[in-house]
């Protein structure tokens, strides 16, 4: 009876474990996800008319908008690069901004989607958050979906 009781408590006591350690990392991936996405758009990045050569710090943001053509050198980086410069690299990505009834927004003939979807068995975190994207006089209503994802 000792030994059933001893067996069934180890049991137990690594499957709690294992879901406190995923518990951990879910919510380690949404703090990431949350910072990057609002350092996204509430920041102007570094320097204040980066390029994809000379960024130190990714941002969309100028006077209280996102600017277009940071907008559209965003999603024609290298994935890689973009990766690293919001420094997520242990994890993938998916951003896309996408008009209010859900189509994926085109600016200039460019897609405005950077990423690669999450594959079946991931552990996935979803940020949305809402914007306007200006280019002088013209603004354009954005929700900005940010997936940060990790295969299991």
């Amino acid at each position: 009876i000792f030994l059933a009781v001893l067996g069934i408590s180890l049991v137990t006591f690594n499957y709690v474990g294992l879901r406190l350690i995923d518990n951990q990392e879910e919510d380690f991936m949404h703090t990431v996800a949350t910072a990057t996405a609002d350092l996204l758009i509430n920041t102007e990045g570094s320097p204040r008319n980066w390029s994809e050569t000379d960024v130190k710090s990714v941002g969309l943001e100028s006077n209280g908008l996102l600017n277009r053509s940071k907008v559209i050198n965003l999603v024609s980086m290298d994935y890689d690069s973009l990766r690293n410069a919001l420094r997520i690299k242990p994890y993938d990505m998916l951003m896309t901004f996408n008009s209010i009834n859900g189509s994926v927004l085109n600016l200039s003939g460019t897609e405005l989607q950077i990423g690669t979807e999450p594959t079946v068995k991931s552990r996935i975190v979803k940020i949305q958050r809402s914007a306007l994207i200006t280019d002088g006089s013209s603004r354009i209503i954005a929700v900005v979906n940010f997936i940060l994802w990790r295969p299991i």
